[in-house]
C-alpha cells in the first residue's frame, strides 16, 4: 500500500497492479527542446512534470488509480485494480501534449 493512499482501498478489490512511470532521459529531452526553442530547460522540466501531474489526477478523478506516489520528480508509482485501468491510465500518459516539440 503506498503511504497516504490506504483510505483508497475497497475492502472488494482483491488485486492491485503497480506500475512504474518515469520519463526516460528526461535532463536530456529538456536540454534539447530548450536548446531548440526560445524557453529555458527548467520551464521544459516543469510543464513535462505539470503535464503528467494533470494525466495522473485525471486517472485518479476518472477511478483508474487506487493510489500513487511520486518519486524523484520525473518518475511515479502507480496503483490500479485492473488491467482495464492500467492500459487506461498508461495510454493517458503517453497521449499528452506539453506544447513544446524537439526539433
Amino acid at each position: 500500500m503506498l503511504a497516504g493512499e490506504q483510505a483508497m482501498f475497497h475492502e472488494n478489490c482483491k488485486s492491485a497492479f503497480l506500475v512504474f512511470v518515469d520519463i526516460l532521459g528526461f535532463e536530456k529531452l529538456a536540454c534539447s527542446i530548450a536548446k531548440n526553442s526560445n524557453v529555458n530547460e527548467s520551464k521544459v522540466r516543469s510543464d513535462f512534470l505539470a503535464v503528467i501531474e494533470d494525466r495522473i489526477n485525471a486517472a485518479k478523478k476518472n477511478g483508474y488509480l487506487i493510489g500513487s506516489k511520486n518519486g524523484q520528480g520525473d518518475d511515479w508509482l502507480l496503483a490500479v485494480n485492473s488491467i482495464g485501468s492500467l492500459l487506461k491510465t498508461v495510454f493517458g500518459l503517453l497521449e499528452h501534449n506539453t506544447g513544446l516539440y524537439r526539433i
